[in-house]
């Protein structure tokens, strides 16, 4: 069985920092993009700003978003019989004005989230929005019992309901023959997905309630996944939205 060419394509939030290339290589793990989480407060300015014509407005926006302010700084001042001034309510960035005349402020980075790339790969191209990554891998075609998408260390094949444990957490375990038992207790232990060979799930697929994605393959592909002799550092995706199993070999 020959890998072919495969890609995993991540969107880019609004704000988010990209940190690669393309072209660039990048291993397992490596941070890909950061994206950080901000507290923002917001002034009601819009007994000022709802006198403001579109183009004014424009204008506001271009010269005032994006400017670092301090608690209690003057940012807009009103002039005629009766003027108007608005002061800023705190210290940090002005990230946008709405229609509705609302002021927005970043005030403090609460969190910083890390987007790392999955698997050593090649960064193909980053453009509108997404970065393409690119690998080698085996993909298999299957049928979602429970819809997810996730990546996950390969778990090893389980027979027994002893073998699934604590140290199959982050993992993908291929089970012959689901059970409600079996399924439950993969999740206590942290067990991220599941690919079955098929046996039971007609039974299954309407009753179990599963948070981790179950995926079933055919019996062929159940036999060639074991031809594969994949190992723990082996990355196993499933994508059972799509009826999809990408196993990429360490």
């Amino acid at each position: 069985m020959k890998k072919k060419e495969t890609w995993w394509k991540i969107k880019i939030p609004p704000g988010a920092a990209v940190l690669v290339r393309s072209g660039q290589k990048v291993v397992e793990g490596e941070v890909i993009l950061t994206v950080q989480q901000k507290e923002v407060k917001v002034y009601d300015a819009s007994l000022v700003l709802s006198r403001y014509s579109k183009e004014r407005m424009a204008q506001l926006i271009t010269s005032l978003v994006g400017r670092e302010v301090e608690e209690g700084e003057q940012i807009l001042a009103e002039g005629g019989l009766f003027p108007k001034k608005i002061f800023s309510p705190c210290k940090g960035i002005v990230s946008g004005i709405d229609e509705l005349g609302n002021i927005r402020f970043d005030v403090n980075v609460l969190d910083v989230r890390e987007i790392r790339a999955p698997v050593p790969a090649k960064v193909l191209k980053i453009e509108k929005g997404i970065i393409s990554l690119g690998f080698l891998a085996y993909e298999f075609e299957g049928k979602g019992i429970v819809d997810g998408k996730v990546w996950g260390n390969y778990g090893g094949k389980i027979s027994r309901l002893a073998e699934v444990n604590f140290c199959l957490k982050n993992c993908v375990i291929f089970v012959e023959k689901l059970t409600y038992v079996l399924v439950t207790k993969a999740e206590v232990v942290g067990v991220v997905g599941i690919v079955t060979s098929g046996a039971g799930e007609d039974q299954l697929k309407d009753r179990l309630d599963a948070e981790i994605p179950i995926l079933s393959v055919e019996n062929t592909d159940w036999e060639k996944l074991g031809d594969l002799k994949p190992d723990r550092s082996d990355r196993i995706l499933i994508n059972s939205r799509k009826g999809k199993l990408v196993v990429v070999p360490a």
